[in-house]
């Protein structure tokens, strides 16, 4: 994953020396032009322009997405790109309009993430197998252009001795995937689909009701709901890792926090499983729905292609972003298949609603505790700047990476000599993220979920200015 041209962006934007608003900003207009992306491409596939319109409002209300924006995160941009090339393949597969366009974008898409590989791959498998009938020079002058660029972007990086060995790994590791990566995606899809799905949930519903009685439908929405209450018992819904009890965001800082959403979850839960069981039943309700619309199948293999990636890490809720965006233009077109009623517009608005307010408790909650580690990580090196201290992968990255970095310390853009954000080995000061009660030296933070970042200090005294608080 080298994202680099958000490289390129990051050293236009140090050139200007913004601040960190500025940069938080920019983040915000991917993020909106990725809905307006969504939008589009739903328009595209046959929904209607107001479930449009919801699929566009429910990607920036998704709590995953919304803390992504807003945070120092990279899949925005990507996602901006991925959209931008269902579009115009779909348009080319459609219409035969906008091909052209679709290499640069693979090129740059590719270049942001090494598996943007996958826009040229579904597209081979429909233009090839899907829809052969059709196949002629344009087409597959605009597939070997799109290889082309996609094959540039993997090798860039090797040819200009700027490939990093985590690229390497990334990319070798597609090859040979975690067994238990892949069975947690398994598990995680549904809950994760099903919370982005609850806008379109009442409309879905009656899609998946719609004829007669089938029996196959009640055997698998019978077996799909309990399945859903084994896996709500076991908790294995969501990752866990951005949308947590603890709050919104990863945990970043050793120590326990103090539950913010604990009486949430299991409701959510629940509701993102029904949902999931719904669109199950809708999809085998209108299984032909699709018939042979190539741009559909298309965006739909996309989506597929950007799940491999999850099965080479680790699963984080935000790795699921690039396949569930590509989703919701299905979902806003079967919400669009039913004749619309009012209770469907109330229902969706109240869900767009709940999850901005989800996103705002849990965003001031996740800004509240960084800003007291912060404000303590700072005050720890200015009293004790020669001691091993561990507050945590960001501040440690401003306080001890950055430095370096902007002092030249390191070798081109490999990061050679660069220190290593995973921190000292054995610190002697620690930050920890506790409750209110706790005694040591430290910083109160103030949300629902109020708490406190205290320095722990594991071998010998702590800074004397620390002591005093």
């Amino acid at each position: 994953m080298p994202a680099l041209p958000q490289l390129l962006l990051g050293a236009l934007a140090w050139i200007a020396h913004p601040g960190p608003t500025a940069l938080r900003l920019e983040t915000l207009l991917f993020g909106a032009a990725a809905a307006v992306l969504v939008a589009v491409l739903s328009r595209e596939l046959g929904a209607t322009a107001s479930w449009s319109a919801v699929a566009a409002a429910a990607l920036l209300s998704f709590p995953v997405f919304a803390s992504v924006t807003t945070s120092f995160m990279t899949e925005p941009l990507y996602l901006d790109l991925l959209v931008l090339a269902a579009i115009l393949g779909s348009r080319m597969l459609s219409s035969g309009q906008g091909g052209w366009l679709l290499a640069p974008v693979v090129l740059v898409a590719t270049l942001d993430r090494q598996h943007a590989v996958g826009i040229p791959a579904a597209l081979t498998v429909i233009v090839l197998v899907g829809d052969r009938g059709r196949v002629n020079r344009h087409r597959l002058t605009i597939l070997a252009a799109c290889w082309v660029a996609a094959g540039t972007a993997l090798l860039a990086p090797g040819l200009l001795h700027i490939a990093t060995a985590k690229m390497a790994f990334r990319a070798t590791s597609v090859l040979h995937p975690s067994a238990s990566v892949a069975v947690a995606l398994v598990v995680y899809a549904p809950g994760l689909v099903g919370l982005l799905a609850l806008p379109f949930g009442l409309a879905i519903g009656r899609v998946a009701l719609t004829g007669e009685a089938d029996p196959r439908v009640v055997i698998v929405a019978a077996a799909a709901i309990g399945l859903s209450v084994i896996a709500l018992v076991s908790t294995f819904v969501f990752p866990g890792n951005y949308l947590t009890v603890a709050g919104l965001g990863p945990i970043t800082v050793p120590g326990t926090k103090t539950a913010l959403f604990a009486p949430l979850l299991p409701p959510l839960k629940l509701a993102a499983l029904a949902a999931f069981v719904a669109i199950i039943a809708a999809a085998y309700r209108r299984r032909h729905g699709l018939g042979r619309s190539s741009a559909a199948w298309f965006v739909l293999g996309l989506a597929l292609t950007q799940a491999l990636p999850i099965l080479t890490f680790a699963i984080y809720d935000r790795y699921f972003l690039p396949v569930l965006v590509l989703l919701l233009p299905f979902l806003a077109r079967a919400a669009s298949s039913v004749s619309p009623r009012k209770v469907d517009t109330l229902w969706a608005a109240a869900i767009l609603a709940a999850m901005v307010a989800v996103y705002a408790v849990g965003e001031q909650d996740y800004l509240s505790w960084q800003r007291a580690r912060d404000e303590l990580a700072r005050e720890v090196v200015a009293a004790a700047p020669t001691a091993t201290f561990w507050p945590g992968y960001e501040p440690y990255a401003v306080l001890k990476v950055l430095p370096s970095f902007e002092a030249g310390r390191y070798n081109g853009l490999t990061g050679a000599n660069l220190p290593s954000s995973d921190g000292p080995r054995n610190p002697r000061l620690v930050l920890l993220i506790t409750d209110r009660s706790d005694a040591r030296p430290g910083v109160n933070f103030f949300s629902l979920a109020p708490g406190r970042i205290v320095l722990d200090c594991q071998r010998g005294p702590c800074p004397v200015l620390l002591a005093r608080r």
